[in-house]
């Protein structure tokens, strides 16, 4: 397995590298728990919507800070869920939360299973694909090619 953002000794490097070695869609690098441990299926969609990464670019083609952001929002987003025992990505104040617990069901992600529906943050539809055999979803105002 690749780093686990969960554990206080994960090697970020590790995550980096690999993504450096993959010319696959960054939507299927992140499923492939050689490259990072436990992020499934939803938090990939969610994680690469608040990177503002399109899913379909190449791994080896994100830039440092992309893989910094990846990184960092999964170490942050993965404690909360753990935490919660739920996913939660929204940000609480987007929402009028006073905190991640507090977040409604129907609000919780920002792109994930939300297709034809307009993007939380800039009211673009939400759009959904297969990668990887799975489905990804996107806003592509926010996530550009």
């Amino acid at each position: 397995l690749g780093p686990d953002p969960l554990a206080a000794d994960a090697d970020p490097e590790l995550f980096y590298a690999a993504l450096d070695r993959r010319t696959v869609p960054i939507a299927a690098a992140l499923l492939d728990q050689a490259a990072i441990a436990g992020i499934g299926n939803v938090y990939r969609s969610e994680l690469l919507f608040l990177a503002g990464v399109h899913p379909n670019r190449p791994a080896n083609e994100t830039t440092s800070d992309e893989r910094e952001d990846l990184w960092t929002r999964s170490v942050d987003l993965l404690a909360i869920g753990e935490r919660l025992g739920r996913i939660v990505t929204v940000h609480p104040r987007e929402v009028g939360a006073g905190s991640y617990g507090r977040v409604p069901k129907r609000a919780r992600l920002y792109v994930y299973h939300r297709t034809f529906q307009p993007c939380r943050r800039c009211g673009t539809e939400v759009t959904s694909w297969t990668v990887g055999d799975r489905g990804v979803w996107a806003c592509v105002s926010c996530q550009p090619n």
